[in-house]
């Protein structure tokens, strides 16, 4: 019996634990990148991605892939991005979101990329 119990404490104590880290997470970030991909539309302004995404994990030149220091082939690569600002998942599954970026600041392109 005293097994049971100590092993019921375990699991909802780890649960607790958990559930408390995901909370801190999800209350961290400032904006859903989510949405940001559902409504902006190509030709929006980075500020308006950052009113509502928040401040982007990452900015890099357009030339990196989503694994940071890999570089895009060149049929990966979009023309005119010149600023690519990522996302990554609130739990850092391998799941980003990406907006690319002209010189003007205009979104030419945006993604979201998995690896499942």
């Amino acid at each position: 019996m005293l097994i049971i119990k100590k092993k019921w404490f375990l699991i909802v104590s780890l649960s607790l634990i958990l559930g408390c880290i995901f909370s801190y997470v999800q209350v961290g970030r400032k904006g859903d990148p989510a949405q940001a991909m559902e409504s902006l539309i190509l030709g929006s302004s980075y500020n308006e991605l950052i009113q509502v995404a928040g401040k982007p994990d990452y900015l890099t030149d357009g030339t990196e892939g989503p694994e940071r220091s890999f570089r895009k082939s060149k049929n990966q690569l979009i023309s005119g991005c010149v600023k690519e600002a990522w996302y990554q998942s609130l739990l850092k599954l391998p799941s980003k979101f990406s907006f690319c970026f002209d010189a003007d600041g205009k979104l030419l392109y945006k993604y979201h990329w998995s690896s499942w």
